[in-house]
C-alpha cells in the first residue's frame, strides 16, 4: 500500500508514535512500527511512503500520533507559565499553552 501524509497547518508536527493495528485479533492487536520518512512534517509538507501488508488475509490499519511543536513565543509562554505554576502562582492550568496533538488513523485495509 502507498500512503501520503500531509501537513496542512502552519505548525511543525513531530511523530510521537506509529503503530499497525490488526483486526480480528484479541482487542485489535497493535504493533509499534518505525516509519522513518514521516518522523516530522513541516508546514505544507507531504511525505509518501509504502508498506507491505503485515499479515496476509487480515484487515489492518495504521495509527499515528503527531505532536505540534511550539514556536518561540509559545515556548516562552509555556516555560514561563509552568515555572510560575510550580512556584505556587495561581494560574489555571487550562490557560497554559498545551501541545497540539493529532491522532490519525487510516481506514481498514483488506488484502
Amino acid at each position: 500500500m502507498v500512503f501520503c501524509a500531509t501537513n496542512g497547518t502552519k505548525r511543525l508536527f513531530v511523530r510521537g508514535r506509529s503503530e499497525i493495528e490488526l483486526q480480528a485479533t484479541p482487542s485489535n492487536q497493535t504493533t509499534t512500527v518505525q516509519i522513518t520518512n514521516v518522523d516530522y512534517l513541516k508546514p505544507g509538507q507531504s511525505a509518501t511512503f509504502s508498506m507491505r501488508s503485515p499479515a496476509s488475509g487480515q484487515s489492518w490499519r495504521l495509527n499515528f500520533t503527531y505532536l505540534g511543536q511550539f514556536g518561540r513565543l509559545e515556548s516562552l509562554k509555556y516555560e514561563t507559565g509552568w515555572f510560575l505554576y510550580r512556584r505556587g502562582f495561581r494560574i489555571p492550568v487550562n490557560r497554559l499553552p498545551s501541545y497540539d496533538v493529532r491522532e490519525i488513523t487510516t481506514q481498514w485495509i483488506n488484502e
